[in-house]
């Protein structure tokens, strides 16, 4: 590829980035990518928010760290987050080249953003409960985030700013993710939640303002301190997630759901906790926590790779299935001996479609097997109709199933 395509191509990404590529444009970065794997894996790696926040979120100089955010505060409502260092996947000659330039571009665009306005809405709306938001959440399928004056705002992927609340907190927002930066100087001020509600068909990554990293699933909401107060760290969750939770001894992290609270000091782990499902699941991953059902006194200690389920009045414990509870972080879809009712309910959520069964008793039928997760639900269904002796039909976001 000669040198100046290198440029042509860099640039493409570097406005993919920043939301403002064409259709025309698309349609060459979509030719480029498929060229070869290289291309496609280049990608990958630079529109993946987690892979990116990862690789460039952390700053191992916090006074360079403290710097940048001053600077953003007192010039803009925008920004685009530059980092010290590149990713591994940036080794031959394009990927160099591409990778200065998209990061050069970036910060020549930079000011543009900052002098940008940020609409917000005029009057805040009264917060309501989490299960209408949700429901307005899937209506425009966009993310949202409720601030604790009840003020919504939309979060559309392709994004990046600072938001400012009426505290003075900055959050910064890159594409699929947000980040809240520690300020003790909020502690004058009582404690403010804002709730992350991500839609059916979406999901999203939270750094909360201890350094706990969140991942949020699909159809799933939590409600947060936006700077920590007192003795514990708390947050409630609707819904799956998969935390790193940061170490602090002397406040205990604690995530309360419908059935269950789960107290940790420092560990990774994931949560299953669907308020239409009939009981949670916890899946330990290092470190270990404490669970406890919401209306019993019985409490249990989880080691690495155990699995608590938690019902309203009940908690079991034993050996977890860390593949399968961890394979929507993979990109996955692990299945053993699911019914077809289980797996087409996390289906509806993982892509945003409605589920009819033409029979009731086909709900029972069951599946085991690994599939991967497709941008498109339609290679799904394929894979499932030649395994679960069922035949799906789609239109527009229903899925209806028939027997064979």
């Amino acid at each position: 590829m000669r040198l100046n395509t290198d440029l042509e191509i860099a640039n493409l990404i570097s406005k993919f980035l920043k939301g403002s590529i064409e259709e025309e444009e698309k349609q060459q970065l979509y030719a480029w990518r498929k060229e070869q794997e290289a291309n496609e894996e280049l990608w990958r790696h630079l529109t993946d928010a987690e892979y990116m926040d990862e690789k460039l979120g952390q700053w191992d100089n916090q006074p360079a760290s403290d710097k940048l955010w001053n600077q953003i505060a007192k010039k803009t409502t925008h920004h685009i987050h530059t980092r010290k260092s590149y990713p591994s996947i940036f080794t031959s000659k394009f990927a160099l080249v591409a990778a200065l330039l998209v990061i050069g571009l970036l910060i020549s665009t930079w000011f543009h953003f900052h002098y940008q306005s940020y609409q917000i809405l005029d009057k805040p709306i009264a917060i309501k409960s989490i299960e209408n938001l949700s429901k307005e959440s899937e209506e425009d399928n966009a993310v949202k985030l409720i601030m604790s004056n009840g003020t919504s705002l939309s979060l559309k992927e392709n994004e990046q700013r600072i938001i400012i609340d009426d505290n003075g907190l900055q959050i910064a927002q890159l594409d699929r993710s947000l980040s809240y930066k520690d300020n003790h100087s909020l502690e004058q001020h009582a404690e403010a939640f804002n709730t992350l509600i991500v839609p059916r068909g979406k999901h999203y990554q939270l750094m909360l303002a201890d350094g706990t990293k969140v991942w949020l699933n699909a159809a799933s909401s939590i409600k947060y301190p936006t700077n920590f107060q007192g003795k514990e760290r708390r947050v409630e969750l609707q819904g799956e997630a998969y935390f790193e939770v940061a170490k602090d001894s002397k406040h205990p992290f604690i995530v309360n759901t419908g059935k269950s609270a789960i107290k940790v000091l420092g560990t990774s782990f994931n949560i299953k906790a669907y308020p239409d499902e009939q009981s949670d699941k916890t899946s330990l991953i290092s470190g270990s926590v404490k669970i406890s059902s919401r209306k019993s006194n019985k409490e249990i200690e989880l080691k690495p790779g155990d699995e608590a389920t938690v019902t309203l009045h009940a908690i079991e414990a034993g050996q977890g299935d860390l593949d399968a509870a961890l394979a929507w972080r993979n990109k996955m879809f692990i299945f053993h001996n699911s019914t077809l009712d289980d797996l087409m309910q996390m289906l509806s959520r993982e892509y945003n479609v409605d589920v009819v069964f033409a029979r009731n008793e086909i709900k029972e039928y069951h599946f085991t097997g690994r599939i991967e997760r497709y941008e498109k639900i339609e290679p799904i269904l394929d894979i499932i109709g030649q395994t679960a002796k069922v035949r799906f039909k789609l239109q527009q976001n229903k899925v209806t199933v028939f027997p064979q």
